[in-house]
Order: structure tokens, then sequence, then C-alpha cells
């Protein structure tokens, strides 16, 4: 389903996006995200979080994974 005049609607984007995460997005997928991005003013935001959570998860990982071999604990203390 799209909005007006053809387009992606925030809904649709928003899962295409997210979707990203888990595969590659075909080129069709990709071009209704990147014309979806240039007008509207909400779903860049959405996708520079989920850009942000995942280069977070990354880092996480990474970290939790060398205090692992090292033999200490990741988990913050209170």
């Amino acid at each position: 389903m799209s909005g007006k005049f053809g387009f992606s609607t925030c809904k649709e984007v928003t899962h295409l996006v997210l979707q990203g995460e888990d595969r590659q997005l075909g080129v069709t997928e990709r071009l209704k995200v990147r014309m979806h991005l240039m007008i509207c003013k909400a779903c860049p935001i959405f996708a520079e979080q989920v850009a942000l959570m995942r280069q977070a998860s990354q880092r996480w990982r990474q970290y939790s994974e060398t205090a692992d071999s090292s033999g200490t604990d990741p988990s913050p203390r209170p």
C-alpha cells in the first residue's frame, strides 16, 4: 500500500528500515526508502536512531566478547 501519489507511507518505510537490519533490501525497496526519506521529516530521524542502536549493539558485543576472553564481568555495577 502506498500513500498519495504512489509514495510509500511512513509505516511502510519504517518496516523496510527494520527489515534492512536483517536482510539486504532489494533495489525497489531501497529506492522506496530513499525517495521517502527525501520528503519526510520524521523517518530520517527514525533511520538514524536504528543505525545508532545497531552501532551500540555492535560495540557492546565487541566489549562483552573482549571482557569474556579476559575473564572480567562486563555487567555494570550499581
